[in-house]
C-alpha cells in the first residue's frame, strides 16, 4: 500500500464500523423517542393522572444527567463496549419493567432505568463513532451521526402514537422499543473497535486539566434552555395563539436540521467553529423572534425555517468543538459533559421558563430565549473574551 493510499485511508470516516455505529444511533434514539408521546396515555390506562407524565420524563432526564459522568470515565478507563452494553441492559430492562408495570411507584422506578440506559447509550456511541472519524473531518463526520437521531425524531414519535391508537396496544409499544435495543446489540457486535477504543491509559479523573473544554457544554446548555422552550411549550403556544397547525413547526424545523448536517460539518472542517456556529445562532435567534410574533402558518414555516437551519449547525458543530478539544483519554467524559448539557439546559427550561409564562406570556417567553442566543453570538465570535479559552481554542 502506498503512503498515498494509506493517507486517503486516515481521511475518510464512511467505513463498515462508522456506518453501524450511525445505525446504532438511530435505532437507539427510535427506542427512546417511540415512548415520549405515548406516556400520557400510557398513565391514564394504567389508572394514573396524565399530568403526572411530567414526572416520568423528569425522573427519567435526572436518572440521566447523573449516570453521564460515570459512563463517561469508565469509557476512558474500562473501554468503549462494555460501558454500552451496560446502557443497553439498562434500557432493555426499562422497556420490560415499563411493559408490566402496574402502580405510579414501579412506573416511577421504570423511568430511572430509563435514564440510566438513555445516558449510557448515547454518550458510549457518541464516543465510539468519534473514534471512527480522522480529526482533520470531525464536522463533517460528528454531523453525520447527529443526522442518524434526526432521522429517528421523524419517524418514532409518529410510530409510538400509532402503535398506542388504542389503550390495548400501549404495551405493543414497549415490545418494540426492546426489538430495536435487541438490534442496536445485534449490530454494535459487529463493530470493531481499534486498539486505542480499548485503552485503559486514561487517568482517574472526572475534572479536565484543560479547563477550556467546558465552554461547549455550557454554551450548549445555555443554547438547549432555548430549545426547550420549544419542546415544552410549543402546543400550549400553538392553542393559545389560534395557531391550527402548530405540528408544521417540528417537521419543518427537523427537515431544515437534517438538510444542514452534510454541509455543516465540511464548512466546519475548513472554516473552523466560529463561523459556522455564529451563523447557526444568529439563524436560531431570528427563528425564536419570529416564533414570538406568529399568528400565521406562512410565519410558522419560516419561524421553524430559520430555528431549523440554525438547530442544524449549532448542536453537531458544539459536539465536535468538544471531542476536538480533548484528549483521547478524555473523550468520554468530555462527551458526557456535552450531553449533561443539554439535558439540564432542557430540563431547567421547563421549570424556570414554566414558571413565568403566567407572568409574562408566551410570546415573551419566546423573545427572552431569543435574546439569550446574543452573548454566545458575541463570546464565539470574539467579540467578547471568556478568559483565555477563545484563544486556546484558536492555538490548537
Amino acid at each position: 500500500m502506498t503512503g498515498n493510499s494509506v493517507e486517503e485511508e486516515k481521511k475518510t470516516f464512511w467505513t463498515r464500523n462508522f456506518v453501524l455505529v450511525c445505525l446504532s444511533n438511530l435505532l437507539i434514539f427510535a427506542a427512546f423517542q417511540m415512548l415520549l408521546p405515548i406516556m400520557p396515555f400510557y398513565m391514564k390506562a394504567n389508572g394514573e393522572n396524565p399530568s403526572h407524565t411530567g414526572y416520568v420524563i423528569g425522573i427519567a432526564t435526572l436518572a440521566a444527567v447523573l449516570v453521564r459522568p460515570f459512563i463517561g470515565k469508565g469509557l476512558d478507563t474500562l473501554g468503549r463496549r462494555p460501558l454500552f452494553l451496560v446502557g443497553i441492559i439498562l434500557f432493555s430492562i426499562a422497556a420490560v419493567s415499563f411493559y408490566f408495570a402496574k402502580s405510579a411507584i414501579w412506573i416511577y422506578m421504570s423511568s430511572i432505568w430509563l435514564g440510566l440506559g438513555w445516558g449510557a447509550t448515547t454518550v458510549s456511541l457518541a464516543t465510539i463513532a468519534s473514534d471512527f472519524v480522522p480529526k482533520q473531518r470531525q464536522g463533517e463526520g460528528m454531523g453525520y451521526f447527529v443526522l442518524s437521531s434526526l432521522l429517528a425524531l421523524a419517524f418514532a414519535p409518529g410510530l409510538g402514537l400509532r402503535l398506542a391508537a388504542g389503550t390495548d396496544c400501549i404495551a405493543l409499544v414497549f415490545l418494540v422499543s426492546l426489538m430495536f435495543l435487541l438490534l442496536t446489540l445485534a449490530l454494535s457486535s459487529a463493530i470493531k473497535l481499534t486498539k486505542k477504543d480499548t485503552s485503559k491509559q486514561a487517568s482517574p479523573r472526572f475534572w479536565p486539566t484543560n479547563k477550556s473544554i467546558l465552554l461547549p457544554p455550557v454554551a450548549m446548555m445555555t443554547y438547549a434552555f432555548g430549545y426547550g422552550s420549544i419542546l415544552s411549550f410549543l402546543s400550549l403556544y400553538g392553542e393559545n395563539q389560534h395557531i391550527e397547525h402548530i405540528g408544521w413547526f417540528y417537521v419543518v424545523c427537523y427537515a431544515m436540521a437534517a438538510l444542514t448536517r452534510p454541509f455543516a460539518g465540511t464548512w466546519y472542517d475548513k472554516s473552523g467553529y466560529r463561523q459556522v456556529l455564529a451563523s447557526g445562532l444568529a439563524l436560531s435567534m431570528i427563528g425564536l423572534f419570529l416564533l414570538s410574533y406568529t399568528r400565521s402558518d406562512i410565519m410558522l414555516i419560516a419561524a421553524a425555517i430559520s430555528f431549523g437551519l440554525g438547530f442544524g449547525l449549532v448542536q453537531p458543530s458544539l459536539l465536535t468543538l468538544t471531542i476536538e478539544k480533548a484528549d483521547h483519554s478524555f473523550r468520554g467524559m468530555a462527551n458526557s459533559y456535552f450531553f449533561m448539557g443539554m439535558d439540564l439546559g432542557i430540563s431547567i427550561s421547563s421549570m424556570v421558563l414554566g414558571g413565568l409564562v403566567d407572568a409574562i406570556g408566551f410570546p415573551w417567553i419566546y423573545r427572552f430565549v431569543s435574546f439569550l442566543m446574543i452573548p454566545l453570538i458575541l463570546g464565539v465570535t470574539g467579540i467578547v473574551r471568556f478568559g483565555s479559552a477563545n484563544k486556546s481554542y484558536d492555538a490548537d
